[in-house]
């Protein structure tokens, strides 16, 4: 992987504003061609980089199904550690999950989000509720940038997916 340093995590290009968070430059992931936000890395890179992001003031969100690719086990992930906005029944309904993870991530304190799916099963499969996560990430991170849908107030989100080291290196 690049070991050049790039200036920022949040945004198009890596551009952002959290307190200059430094972090090692990721190539454009390869399974979400539309959104700038989504970036693999591997588990030795990791901590580093999520700790530059934290000690920058964003809150670090850590998901880990454990393996787990069903909606259910996804929603119950998620629910454990953001307080779902309105509350989740636990059962797999992917409008009801984009609806409240959205309030969720609106009402935290901090206005830069990072989200870390840890397991290279996020990026091998591209179906299920695997796949409908990733997409709904995407899209609510494009709806919390904009202001008309936050009330003037945005959360900047970025998307990592955590895989162990010899799956990265084989993309190189």
């Amino acid at each position: 992987m690049d070991e050049a340093l790039a200036d920022g995590a949040f945004g198009p290009g890596g551009q952002g504003d959290a307190a200059n968070a430094r972090i090692p430059r990721v190539e454009e992931d390869v399974f979400m061609e539309d959104s700038a936000r989504f970036r693999v890395l591997s588990a030795g890179e990791a901590d580093r980089v999520f700790e530059g992001l934290s000690a920058g003031g964003a809150r670090v969100v850590e998901v880990d199904t454990k393996g787990a690719r069903d909606g259910e086990s996804i929603v119950r992930a998620f629910s454990e550690l953001i307080e779902m906005d309105p509350p989740l029944s636990g059962r797999w309904h992917p409008d009801a999950f984009s609806d409240s993870l959205f309030g969720g991530l609106h009402n935290l304190e901090e206005s830069h989000v990072v989200v870390v799916l840890c397991g290279g099963f996020w990026v091998k499969e591209r179906f299920g509720a695997v796949a409908d996560t990733l997409e709904i990430l995407g899209e609510v991170g494009d709806t919390l940038a904009e202001k008309r849908f936050t009330g003037g107030v945005p959360t900047e989100l970025v998307l990592f997916v955590v895989v162990e080291t010899d799956w990265v290196e084989s993309l190189q």
